[in-house]
């Protein structure tokens, strides 16, 4: 269960985040808080479900937690989650487009520089790689990208040393 809310940390907080930290304006909350309920409904919904574990494991046994009555509702849970968190996500490429446009300055430049480097994160998200990249090597390249999305725009290209006269950067 505890992989939904580590994908929504790591997909939807750098769209709804970044550059600044914070939502674009406060009108944003509501995004927040639709991702913050999408997780918790898609979360309950999975801690209950009945059934194994892991469908992919069967050796794994039936979820201890998973209740025969609510079946149908732990999959409407499910559902309901999932389609907030992809609202939500939605709404954070909306932010980035936002931000793009009343960003100025540095920040403009972090910007299109998470653009061009997150976009291969979301495509690869959006489609299905499986039968052209293991899994593993996948989440590797996934992993380095977001964090070179992220930390090269904030931290940029090593400063020079400063001239020993003027005290400029060379």
């Amino acid at each position: 269960m505890l992989f939904i809310p580590a994908f929504v940390l790591v997909v939807l907080a750098p769209l709804l985040l970044f550059p600044t930290g914070r939502l674009p304006s406060r009108r944003w909350r509501v995004v927040g808080w639709l991702a913050v309920g999408g997780t918790i409904g898609s979360m309950v919904g999975t801690l209950v479900a009945p059934g194994p574990v892991d469908e992919d494991v069967p050796a794994w046994g039936t979820n201890p937690f998973g209740i025969d009555g609510l079946d149908g509702f732990s999959d409407a849970l499910q559902g309901a989650g999932l389609i907030a968190v992809l609202v939500a996500a939605v709404a954070g490429i909306a932010a980035i487009v936002v931000r793009l446009i009343t960003l100025r300055g540095v920040q403009r430049r972090q910007m299109w520089w998470f653009v061009v480097l997150i976009a291969p994160v979301i495509a690869t998200i959006a489609i299905d790689t499986d039968g052209l990249i293991p899994g593993a090597l996948s989440a590797v390249i996934l992993f380095a990208l977001m964090l070179g999305a992220i930390g090269y725009p904030l931290l940029g290209r090593p400063a020079s040393s400063p001239d020993p006269e003027s005290g400029a950067l060379r």
